[in-house]
């Protein structure tokens, strides 16, 4: 019985069809999260921010400019210090990283609103959990539910 298909017409089609498969497999692999580095830091997290940490009843300061980072004795600027936005569904957090430093990554970040004495404030949330605020207090702070994902 003879083939309808000769032997080329068949390895072109396998080819293609890997070729198909192959681009597939790749696109699938890239659909993650998007990270971007930069050295300059986004103009929301500009300023001087403050944690109150209630285990040590101390006050934590950040101080952030467009090209430096300093938290508590930590300072990095200029070249060394490098931003990543991450892109996830529907936000964006970001990574501050000391190049000089194996894993000097500061935590991840993220602008949110939160709730003290029953007004809502900007802040910088650090892993969905600590809320630095642009003024010290040692007033409860609340985290609203769609920023602890």
């Amino acid at each position: 019985m003879k083939s309808i298909f000769n032997k080329k017409q068949l390895l072109l089609i396998a080819g293609i069809t890997m070729i198909t498969v192959a681009f597939g497999v790749q696109a699938n692999a890239q659909d993650g999260p998007k990270a971007v580095q930069s050295h300059t830091m986004p103009s929301s997290f500009i300023g001087s921010w403050h944690f109150y940490d209630q285990d040590h009843h101390q006050f934590e300061d950040m101080k952030i400019t467009a090209n430096s980072v300093q938290q508590g004795e930590h300072k990095v600027f200029g070249k060394n210090l490098i931003m990543q936005r991450i892109k996830l569904e529907d936000h964006y957090q970001y990574s501050f990283f000391d190049k000089r430093v194996k894993d000097g990554c500061f935590g991840l970040y993220h602008p949110a609103r939160v709730l003290v004495n029953g007004h809502y404030y900007r802040s910088i949330l650090l892993d969905r959990q600590m809320a630095y605020l642009p003024f010290k207090t040692k007033r409860h702070v609340v985290i609203p539910k769609v920023y602890r994902y």
